[in-house]
This record gives C-alpha cells, sequence and structure tokens, in this order.
C-alpha cells in the first residue's frame, strides 16, 4: 500500500463517522527548517448546543508505510500511567476522576513502549506527530481534547524487557522530553500506533473515551449552575426582605 492510499483510507473512516478532516495544511519543521505536510487533522465539535461547555475534539494522525519490520521496546508498567488525557482548557470535567478511576481506553494497554531510535521507520512519524500537534498548538488556543496516534500498514513487532518478541496491530507509547520543545503539558504524552485494519476500532473507543468527558462536563456544569441560581434565589429574597 502506498502512503497516499493509506492517508485516504484513514480519511474515509473518520469522514464515514462526520469528522471533519483539515485540508493540508504545513509547519516548519525545527530541526531541518524545511515546510513539511500535516497528515491528517480531524475535528468534531462537541456539546456544541451551550457555548459555555462546548470544545473541540481532534485527532492528530500520521499515516506510515512500514518498508520493513519496525521495532517498539517496553518502556514501563502501564500501572505507572497518569494524566493521560491531552486538554487544554476545557471546564467543568474533572479529568483526574476520570483518570482516577480509569475509564479511558488507554489503561486497557499492558504494556507501554519507546521507539527504538533515530533510524528507524517509526521515530520520524511519531516526531513529524508531535511538530505537527505543535505547530497547531501555537495559533490556535481554542479548548480542545487532543489524541496524537500513528496509523501503520506493514508490520510492527512489540519487544518486551525479557528479549520476547510479538506482532502487534496497537501499541502506545509514552513520550517524554526535557523542554517544551512540543509544548506538552507536564512535558510529557501518549501516542498510540495502530495498523489500519484496527484503526476503526480504536476510533470507535476514543469516540467512548469523549462520550465519558462530555457525560462529566454535563453532570458538574449542571452543579454549577444550580449553585448559581440558588445563590441569586437568595440574593433576591434577602434584597426584596430590606
Amino acid at each position: 500500500m502506498t502512503g497516499n492510499k493509506l492517508e485516504r483510507e484513514v480519511k474515509n473512516i473518520l469522514r464515514k463517522y462526520i469528522w471533519e478532516v483539515t485540508p493540508s495544511a504545513y509547519y516548519t519543521d525545527h530541526i531541518t527548517q524545511k515546510a513539511r505536510e500535516k497528515d491528517i487533522i480531524a475535528t468534531n465539535v462537541q456539546l456544541s448546543y451551550d457555548e459555555a461547555i462546548s470544545y473541540y475534539a481532534r485527532l492528530f494522525i500520521e499515516c506510515k508505510v512500514f518498508p520493513k519490520t519496525t521495532e517498539i521496546y517496553e518502556h514501563l508498567n502501564p500501572s505507572e500511567i497518569e494524566k493521560n488525557i491531552l486538554h487544554f482548557n476545557i471546564p467543568f470535567a474533572n479529568f483526574s476522576e476520570i483518570e482516577r478511576f480509569k475509564k479511558n481506553h488507554l489503561y486497557k494497554y499492558q504494556q507501554i513502549f519507546e521507539p527504538k531510535d533515530s533510524e528507524d521507520f517509526l521515530y520520524p512519524a511519531i516526531n513529524q506527530n508531535l511538530q505537527s500537534f505543535n505547530a497547531f498548538r501555537k495559533v490556535n488556543n481554542a479548548k480542545g481534547i487532543y489524541f496524537l496516534m500513528v496509523v501503520f500498514d506493514g508490520e510492527l513487532v512489540c519487544v518486551d524487557q525479557n528479549g520476547g518478541r510479538k506482532k502487534c496491530d496497537n501499541a502506545l507509547v509514552k513520550i517524554e522530553t526535557l523542554d517544551n520543545t512540543f509544548n506538552l503539558p507536564n512535558k510529557e504524552c501518549f501516542i498510540e500506533l495502530v495498523s489500519l485494519h484496527k484503526f476503526e476500532n480504536l476510533f470507535a473507543e476514543i469516540r467512548d473515551d469523549i462520550k465519558i468527558i462530555n457525560d462529566s462536563i454535563i453532570f458538574y456544569h449542571r452543579i454549577e449552575t444550580n449553585k448559581n441560581r440558588e445563590k441569586a434565589e437568595r440574593m433576591k429574597k434577602y434584597n426584596d426582605a430590606r
């Protein structure tokens, strides 16, 4: 499969679920200072009926064809995962609660990996995904939740700490930086790797996550609204009684 065909297949799945796919855009590679094309940014507006709680859900997707087997290496135990929801300026949702009770799909992963090195096929795809996200964030401060991923065609092999190897279609990679190069909260994030034929399943899990977040927003917004209404009613009674 060619890279263009892989990208078309991913876009078709996104559009099937009424997600808007941004036309081709470019950012400047901070290492080479050359213009690079962003692969896919998919957007879906959430809770659009109320400006106070509406926000954008966005997928940053890099499409990559592996011409030969690519490896990733076990990084840490999934029990160490925390603060894995990448979000900015979203009011009301209790993200700590969602993460504490492991409600989002990232907790299903049994192992967490890291890419091999800068010479393999996966590393540049991850790097470009992060650069695309960073370039977007520099010019867009809208309320949003973000999912970063590499959709691949080819063979991906997971290597555990004992040297055991197995093929995988879906894996989680932890990214840690020493500075704010990619504008990441706490200087870290997670990127998902998923084969094309598993992408639609992963996309369904992401939409389930978004529903959980929306339920949290609506619940805590309702509490805040009720508090404000009760406060206004008390003030009115007090003023009327004067």
